[in-house]
């Protein structure tokens, strides 16, 4: 990135100040971010529709939605879009963590995150309500791969989870997670890739009930 400028960034560092005035906490991909110098749309390439979806855990008092249904891009071509989330609570200051998906799974591989706020803890006060972006491309190989000959739509999916539950509420807590771990057939394989890596470590590390189960997994990251 030395030689991109940061400022043609959506946002730059790590807690971000988003417009409505929460702190928002956002990685950059710098691999990523290193191709925008060269980036161009593909001339008269295909146009892609860019769905997104949202969902929280059952136990997180948040509404988490897409500020815009959909987008639409050509291979090359960059967009920034937002996910609004609100904390319903009145009293209480909430944690939580985002995973997302691409799909269908093989899209996924030209799809380029630059700025994003997935898999970074983010906090919210009492009734906060805060806008996360995600600034993204989709690799101009996508036009070439034949098994996407037919593919013109995407979906980028985020799940939120919360992570700061309190100490009385332990053993619900690990029900929960365990389920989290359980239902997802590449977790209850106990082989997680990096960024599965994180996001279990910081769900783990939260639950004291688990410590005896942690000593059981192996990760390979």
């Amino acid at each position: 990135l030395d030689q991109f400028p940061s400022s043609s960034l959506p946002w730059t560092g790590t807690n971000n100040k988003n417009k409505v005035g929460g702190n928002v906490h956002t990685w950059t991909d710098e691999e990523a971010a290193a191709k925008l110098a060269s980036l161009k749309p593909v001339t008269n390439g295909k146009l892609i529709t860019v769905r997104f979806d949202s969902t929280v855990g059952d136990v997180l008092p948040w509404t988490f939605v897409p500020t815009q249904l959909d987008v639409k891009v050509v291979p090359g071509e960059t967009a920034l879009s937002f996910f609004t989330v609100h904390n319903k609570s009145k009293d209480k200051a909430i944690t939580g963590v985002a995973t997302y998906n691409v799909h269908p799974p093989k899209a996924g591989l030209y799809f380029n995150k630059i700025q994003c706020f997935c898999f970074e803890e983010q906090r919210l006060l009492p009734g906060e309500t805060v806008d996360m972006p995600v600034f993204f491309f989709i690799d101009p190989d996508f036009e070439s791969d034949p098994a996407l000959t037919h593919v013109n739509n995407i979906t980028l999916s985020y799940t939120f989870f919360q992570t700061d539950q309190d100490d009385d509420d332990d053993d619900d807590d690990c029900n929960m997670e365990l389920t989290l771990i359980n239902t997802c057939p590449m977790y209850s394989r106990f082989s997680f890739g990096s960024w599965s890596y994180i996001v279990i470590r910081i769900l783990l590390s939260r639950l004291p009930c688990v410590k005896s189960f942690k000593s059981k997994v192996t990760v390979s990251h």
